[in-house]
């Protein structure tokens, strides 16, 4: 999808346009950027940020991000998030090679990861700070859960120095 259709499909879903329709561009990357503010993203999931990356040769839609965030949701609200999308996508059709779930990350836990047959891959992350809670195990205090969406996850459409270039 072109930038045009996703602000289409953006006005359609969620009734935002113009300047409740954020544009920018990612510099390192070089990818383009529509972001908005949405209530509804996930029926009672509380606010979320929505971004479109557009990639850097194709100009199309490459990535989806979906962001719910303690500002805006409470500790429990990002959790429950967590577990119904957990619940679903574990049901969706993954390829089950690709499946991974409940792995602890340096800003986290991987909730899942998975890839479809075409290879699309859909990254569910709750984000946090980690803590000492005795007994040699650590306690996640969540501040983010994010959902990612991307059409080539190993190789994705953003500028990249070629060897020889420089």
């Amino acid at each position: 999808m072109s930038k045009d259709e996703v602000r289409k499909a953006i006005e359609s879903d969620f009734g935002l346009s113009g300047e409740a329709v954020g544009e920018g561009e990612n510099v390192a990357e070089r990818t383009g950027l529509l972001t908005i503010r949405a209530d509804d993203v996930l029926r009672d999931g509380g606010p979320a940020q929505v971004s479109y990356v557009f990639g850097y040769e194709s100009k199309q839609l490459i990535q989806v991000g979906i962001l719910w965030d303690i500002e805006s949701s409470s500790e429990a609200k990002l959790l429950a998030n967590a577990e119904v999308l957990a619940s679903y996508f574990r049901t969706a059709g993954y390829a089950p090679e690709t499946v991974r779930s409940g792995l602890a990350l340096d800003n986290g836990l991987l909730i899942f990861r998975g890839e479809d047959a075409a290879g699309r891959a859909t990254v569910l992350l709750l984000q946090g700070t980690f803590t000492d809670a005795g007994d040699q195990r650590r306690s996640l205090a969540p501040t983010a859960l994010a959902l990612l969406y991307a059409v080539d996850a190993d190789n994705p459409d953003v500028f990249r120095i070629q060897s020889g270039q420089f």
